[in-house]
């Protein structure tokens, strides 16, 4: 298992190297919300999705003046934005339950949450093969308990490696505290039977490259059920005006039987709606397009076969938003051949949505 290893560790070093190599962080632009933004011209614009940063009180505020919906469309609007709204004022309202009433109490930022649903179907020849994954992510900072420590709840695995539908849907939820900029260590259990506790340490971030944009991570981790862990991920995007070339890289190490995963995904796409969606993972799966299309090609190879590809899989994708757009919808005719399946190339589909509760949909008009 010396070249398995010795593979990995190449990948955790290249990613930390070039890091360590790049001149800045990307930046990210001030402003908040759903915007337009400009790229260098004559790029096209690129509108990119991201989660408000009002405060809970001001997000309250607003949605007090919003007058009464009207319409089909506006209702659906409506509970959207009253579900969001209910659910942040739970978050504040447990955060200043718990708050020291001796100090003077900090605005409670929103706690944006993510509902997915994939489901996909493949062709097999001894039948259908079915599966569907239900997924949610959440991140909850309470500044007046605690201003560097937040709590999340996630379906996303703790190796955070890119998976099909229907591989984990489990849940896991815990406490984050961010040590420094960049590193997070994260404390939690993984909702199973029997549960599993976990413990990490995190280190990401975001680099300009000359024309490329990096996305290293390194991330070590000690499971109940898995013992300890090591995973890396490196995801580079060429822009070429709304297209992207993206090459995505993800390896895993776990002590316990010396056992080595890695994935590799090309991907072409034509974008003109962006998400920002944080998650190295949905890097690799393209689920930060929130408006596009394009094709996507995939291996990987796991346990002891590491020296031998487990699967290919090459699909088109598109991805559109609602009306409203606050709901993603998206569908990616595959084929996948796998060494279990003697190579056999099997038709499937892959079809599902985003609901973000990031902001109000519904806003007081000028």
């Amino acid at each position: 298992m010396v070249r398995p290893i010795g593979r990995l560790a190449f990948i955790a070093l290249a990613a930390l190297t070039l890091a360590g190599c790049a001149s800045a962080p990307k930046s990210t632009p001030d402003t908040v919300g759903t915007e337009a933004v400009a790229a260098a011209a004559p790029a096209p614009a690129i509108t990119r999705h991201r989660p408000t940063e009002q405060s809970i009180d001001e997000l309250q505020a607003e949605r007090a003046t919003t007058p009464p919906p009207e319409g089909v469309g506006e209702h659906i609007d409506e509970a959207h934005d009253w579900l969001f709204a209910w659910t942040q004022g739970l978050v504040e309202g447990t955060d200043q339950y718990f708050a020291d009433d001796e100090k003077e109490k900090q605005p409670v930022p929103p706690a944006p949450y993510r509902l997915g649903l994939t489901v996909k179907s493949l062709d097999r020849n001894e039948g259908l093969d079915f599966s569907m994954e239900a997924e949610f992510d959440i991140q909850i900072k309470m500044p007046n308990i605690q201003r560097r420590m937040s709590l999340f709840v996630t379906s996303e695995a703790v190796d955070e490696a890119p998976r099909a539908a229907g591989e984990d849907t489990r849940l896991s939820a815990g406490v984050r505290y961010e040590v420094r900029s960049q590193i997070d260590f994260d404390v939690g259990i993984r909702i199973d039977i029997p549960p599993a506790l976990f413990t990490s340490v995190k280190w990401s971030n975001d680099y300009e490259l000359g024309k490329w944009d990096f996305y290293p991570y390194a991330k070590l981790f000690v499971r109940t059920d898995e013992g300890l862990g090591f995973s890396t991920s490196g995801t580079f995007d060429r822009w070429a005006g709304r297209n992207v070339f993206r090459s995505s890289t993800y390896g895993k190490w776990l002590a316990d039987g010396d056992k080595v995963k890695w994935t590799q995904t090309l991907a072409w796409a034509f974008v003109t709606e962006q998400l920002e969606l944080r998650r190295s993972a949905q890097y690799a799966e393209g689920r930060d397009i929130g408006k596009g299309f394009g094709v996507r090609l995939l291996a990987e190879a796991e346990e002891e076969d590491v020296g031998r590809v487990t699967y290919y899989e090459a699909g088109a994708f598109a991805r559109w938003p609602s009306k409203s757009r606050w709901l993603f919808w998206y569908v990616e005719p595959l084929v996948r051949w796998d060494r279990e399946h003697e190579w056999n190339g099997d038709v499937g589909i892959r079809v599902g949505f985003d609901a973000l509760f990031w902001e109000l949909v519904r806003r007081v008009k000028d």
